[in-house]
């Protein structure tokens, strides 16, 4: 059993057989989803509202040999304006703050939610959401609280929601899994 959720979360997209087409990186942070993604799949779109991930994401691409992703900065919210007519395939969040950098720039309930909602209109049959949930800072559990209550009223026949979380750690981040069904 994987130790850290992001491993958990790396291990279920790889194992996640459907078309791999377009890819979602909904924050990209330092680079490692967005890595991922430009392994597994043809197209990657990254966003992110600070300029210092984005500089850190476009160079661990580099480095790795990457030309298939396209970085974008801009608030997940907005995706809507840089998305075309495509399915997406799968999308990657990563909640909270950046890693070392400014603890006050952090993901809000409200942005989130719409960049959630964004991806599920676009979202491709079988199409996978795999969202990773930080608690631990101010606002965390607030955006956890709006996230799942949303995520409650999705219809069971259109959507499979998963969350995985450790009974274990305190404040432990945590893991939701969506997969469109029909």
């Amino acid at each position: 059993m994987e130790q850290n959720i992001n491993a958990f979360i790396h291990h279920t997209i790889r194992r996640h057989e459907d078309r791999r087409l377009l890819a979602i990186d909904a924050t990209c942070g330092n680079g490692h989803d967005t890595l991922l993604l430009a392994e597994l799949y043809d197209q990657v779109i990254g966003f992110d509202i600070q300029p210092v991930a984005l500089d850190a994401t476009a160079k661990r691409l580099r480095q790795a040999g990457y030309d298939n992703v396209k970085l974008v900065l801009d608030s997940h919210a907005l995706m809507e304006r840089h998305l075309g007519e495509d399915s997406i395939d799968l999308a990657v969040f990563n909640l909270g703050y950046l890693p070392h950098c400014d603890k006050t720039i952090i993901t809000t309930p409200d942005a989130t939610m719409a960049a959630v909602e964004t991806i599920l209109r676009h979202l491709a049959i079988r199409g996978l959401i795999a969202i990773t949930v930080y608690t631990g800072h101010p606002g965390g559990q607030l955006e956890a609280d709006a996230l799942t209550a949303m995520l409650k009223s999705l219809d069971k026949h259109d959507y499979t929601v998963i969350v995985h979380r450790y009974l274990n750690r305190r404040q432990a981040p945590f893991a939701i899994l969506i997969e469109r069904m029909q």
